[in-house]
């Protein structure tokens, strides 16, 4: 009987190491599950910050978008009023240009009221009033007065 305690010894003994090792495993196996869980749980949680970051960046291609749209509509806005401002300057000056000639016209045609009578422009060539402060009286070839030449 020694050799059946010795056999039944060895397989005890055995039988506690293959369950010591089996609960070593199950245990790693419940330590990797959980790992797999955690890491299941990551990628989710990459996955939904992926997709809202997927969400925001296509929003702002669309903001990005709207602003060229609006920075372009605004650049031909510009040079559109560049170009009223330029032909506004233009119709001023030639408004301005035409009044001073018609000024100058009227100037050369302009009738002078003398105290005794009305006097046409190229009288004054000649002769030129000096009012003093009392009375009046005419000076003869007055060179110091700018005259416009008759009208032709």
């Amino acid at each position: 009987m020694k050799v059946d305690e010795e056999a039944t010894a060895r397989l005890q003994k055995e039988r506690d190491e293959l369950l010591q090792k089996d609960a070593a495993s199950s245990e790693r196996v419940g330590e990797l599950l959980a790992e797999l869980e955690t890491e299941r749980d990551l990628r989710r949680q990459a996955e939904d910050k992926s997709m809202a970051l997927q969400q925001k960046a296509d929003q702002d291609a669309m903001v990005i978008d709207r602003l060229h749209r609006e920075q372009d509509e605004l650049s031909w806005t510009k040079d559109r009023l560049r170009s009223e401002h330029s032909t506004a300057h233009e119709e001023c000056d030639w408004a301005t240009r035409e009044r001073d000639k018609a000024r100058r016209e009227a100037e050369a045609r302009r009738v002078w009221r003398w105290p005794d009578g009305w006097m046409p422009r190229e009288f004054l060539l000649v002769y030129a009033p000096i009012l003093p402060m009392r009375g009046g009286f005419f000076r003869s070839k007055v060179t110091s007065m700018v005259a416009y030449p008759p009208p032709s």
